[in-house]
């Protein structure tokens, strides 16, 4: 391992001197130190170790994002152990493996708090190397070169550095584009060669890996897509396993029970590209800059959006559906996609009918607010609990969490601090927006709301230990509840928006008249907390969306991370 990564001393010499010659080294533009890379040499794990990474990894993102090819990377893995001579494992392979590596020990740390202080270094320093080897490979612009950029995504999300990521992806979709990822000869889709076989669906796994993720980094910061539906024609990748194709038993498959088959590994990802196409949806119809503010034209869209998604929520295969039992069933992963699939789909359900929980906006584009509101009553109602609901649903997902190894293996956590402030934030307001007639909270238990916010704020306090992300949300929320939530809580007044007009004896009354809106949650913000935390992009982030997501996403980008140098003078500040 080491020969792998010492770069020739006289490589760096001739660097030095500006020399024309060809560079052994793995930094573009240049070699790395000699003792930078000696010390990750040397910090490389033993071999049980690494399997134990290996098999983090492909246990929690590979189920969900399966670009890396398994058999194949598996293979290589074997016989990098056993060469003596590491030459031919330098390139985006090895900046695969010390991601992975990087990655299995950012989870095997956070679940276990105590090993943090001895590995921190290790993940930190393979991570770095894993950068420096895949620069050095830019030109090449191949699908291992575009993989092992999809990889440090993963590492860069865990780690908190979501900005980091965003833009890392962004590089990957680009180079996928430009190697034509995005489109498919149809003519050499024909031949029944298992080794093309393969190749064609490595190129759909990686191109549908950096789709879905794109869908949910964009949800999550509010940002636009960088892949838009109608600019790509791939079709979907096959259910069956990796494994099974390079075997040659793919074809077998199709003879399995329809049990058998709904249990295929294929299931998930191909759900998960499904819902990330009703994601787009959202993001553009109500959150992006060019979102409706005709009231009329909202609600039936937030209808439409709601029955494709139940639709797609119907249309899961029996293993896979999280609003079901699913008695004496053992399988961990499965349990795990279950978790996954429900938490996105209960944020975006949230999501999709948050606009309607304070409606003011659409309201005051109505020539006649009042007449608007009356003629559609039953359905803004109905859209408000739909969303409260859905807040609840999430948080009800983590009551059964026994500890943080849990909550850190079984859900994508990661993603898991953006779903809660949009949970908690429903959920903390609800009794507010949703005041003015009994007929519509009479069948709420404020209680279990109050208690599911609670929920809520725990897992923020378990998740801070990682992530200042969370810690400003769990401060956030904590403020929030005990400045907008009066003791009983339930409603103590009406919803600013209609006060006016429910409150005017049944007259219609002009805009200028009706008080304002409550405020927004930015406008909750606690006097105390320390604003400069927050990463100063997302802060110059133009507010062409709407509040739920560019408000979560300051939370979500921190500038403080636990895993650098500054991290503990930082929280001292807090």
């Amino acid at each position: 391992m080491k020969q792998a990564l010492t770069l020739r001393s006289e490589a760096e010499q001739s660097e030095g001197d500006n020399s024309t010659g060809q560079l052994d080294s793995y930094e573009q533009d240049g070699a790395l130190r000699t003792a930078f890379v000696d010390s990750a040499a040397e910090s490389l794990p033993p071999r049980a170790i690494a399997d134990k990474f290996l098999e983090i990894y492909f246990s929690t993102i590979h189920m969900a994002y399966p670009f890396i090819w398994e058999p194949v990377f598996r293979q290589k893995y074997e016989a990098f152990w056993g060469s003596d001579s590491l030459q031919s494992f330098r390139g985006p392979w090895l900046s695969v493996l010390l991601t992975i590596l990087a990655i299995g020990a950012c989870y095997e740390t956070f679940a276990d708090t105590c090993e943090r202080s001895s590995r921190l270094h290790h993940h930190h320093l393979w991570f770095d190397q894993a950068v420096s080897i895949s620069q050095s490979n830019e030109k090449e612009q191949g699908m291992d070169y575009i993989a092992a950029l999809l990889a440090q995504c993963f590492y860069l999300l865990a780690t908190c550095q979501t900005d980091r990521a965003w833009t890392t992806l962004g590089k990957a979709v680009r180079s996928s584009q430009s190697i034509g990822l995005h489109t498919e000869d149809v003519k050499r889709l024909t031949s029944d060669n298992l080794e093309r076989v393969s190749i064609v669906e490595s190129r759909r796994r990686l191109w549908y890996s950096l789709y879905v993720l794109d869908r949910l980094l964009s949800l999550q910061l509010g940002r636009p897509p960088a892949i838009h539906d109608e600019d790509f024609k791939v079709a979907y990748p096959s259910k069956a396993s990796d494994i099974s194709i390079s075997n040659g038993t793919a074809e077998s498959r199709r003879n399995l029970t329809a049990k058998d088959q709904e249990c295929s590994d294929g299931e998930y990802f191909v759900a998960m590209i499904q819902f990330s196409g009703i994601i787009g949806r959202v993001f553009s119809l109500l959150y992006g800059p060019n979102r409706t503010d005709n009231a009329a034209l909202a609600l039936s869209t937030i209808q439409s959006l709601d029955q494709d998604l139940q639709q797609w929520r119907a249309s899961l295969p029996r293993a896979l559906r999280f609003d079901l039992a699913h008695i004496f069933q053992k399988s961990t992963i499965l349990k795990r996609q279950r978790n996954m699939l429900a938490i996105k789909f209960y944020n975006l359900q949230a999501l999709i009918h948050r606009p309607l929980l304070s409606p003011s906006r659409f309201l005051r584009s109505c020539p006649d607010p009042l007449a608007f509101y009356q003629a559609e009553r039953a359905r803004i109602v109905q859209s408000k609990k739909k969303c409260v609901v859905a807040a609840q649903h999430t948080a009800r997902l983590l009551h059964n969490v026994a500890d943080k190894k849990q909550l850190i293996y079984d859900f994508p956590w990661w993603q898991m601090i953006s779903c809660l402030i949009c949970a908690t934030s429903i959920l903390l307001v609800a009794s507010l927006c949703m005041g003015g007639d009994e007929g519509e909270v009479e069948d709420i238990d404020w209680l279990a709301v109050d208690e599911d916010a609670d929920v809520c704020l725990t897992v923020f306090r378990e998740l801070s230990t990682n992530s200042n992300a969370a810690r400003l949300a769990e401060k956030m929320m904590q403020g929030l509840k005990e400045t907008r939530l009066n003791p009983q809580g339930r409603p103590s007044s009406l919803p600013g928006e209609l006060a006016g007009t429910l409150l005017g004896g049944g007259q219609a009354v002009s805009m200028q008249n009706v008080p304002a809106a409550p405020p927004s949650p930015s406008q909750w913000y606690p006097v105390s907390m320390d604003t400069t935390l927050f990463d100063t992009g997302a802060q110059r982030m133009p507010l062409n969306l709407s509040e739920p997501v560019i408000w979560s996403s300051q939370f979500v980008n921190a500038q403080y991370n636990p895993f650098f140098g500054n991290a503990t003078a930082e929280l001292e500040d807090l």
